[in-house]
């Protein structure tokens, strides 16, 4: 047996509840009024095209061997293609790898996540500042706008702990 559905059944208007009227009533002003001052206070998206440019510090840290060679690393910088196929060829990172510099204090001083879940912003500070320390003055790192440093500890960034 075939159960009808609700479209096959007359349709039966019933008188709207009041409440609820005044209340969708209230919302579209709310609406209305919020919308233009909301718009307003927004960030305008920020368009880049071209070529940024990317900085890779190699480090290593005392009595911890590198996983991979500079060259492994240069070639894995390189092959950043994420900016640029999200991008549609739009923009693209040049990268520019300068290493191995070795850290001052062990890898366990910094323990800092691959994941970023729950990471301290002053060890964060302190990798950064000990990776580039007194080699930031330098004038081929001014004007680089993004900083990444690279771990040669482990092959795989999911077991690298810092």
């Amino acid at each position: 047996m075939i159960r009808p559905s609700r479209l096959d059944r007359p349709f039966r208007w019933t008188r709207p509840d009041p409440r609820r009227l005044a209340g969708l009533g209230l919302a579209a002003l709310l609406l209305a009024v919020a919308a233009p001052s909301a718009r307003a206070q927004a960030a305008e998206p920020v368009s880049v095209l071209g070529a940024r440019k990317l900085l890779v510090v190699a480090v290593r840290f005392p009595g911890v061997e590198p996983g991979q060679g500079l060259p492994q690393v240069e070639d894995k910088a390189r092959r950043v293609d994420a900016v640029r196929s999200a991008s549609y060829g739009k923009a693209w990172l040049e990268p520019t790898v300068k290493g191995w510099y070795t850290m001052p204090a062990p890898l366990a001083e910094y323990s800092i996540s691959p994941r970023n879940w729950g990471v301290d912003p002053r060890r964060v500070r302190k990798l950064v500042a000990d990776a580039l320390g007194p080699r930031a003055r330098t004038p081929t790192l001014r004007p680089m706008p993004r900083c990444g440093s690279w771990s040669a500890r482990s092959r795989d960034p999911a077991r690298a702990t810092a």
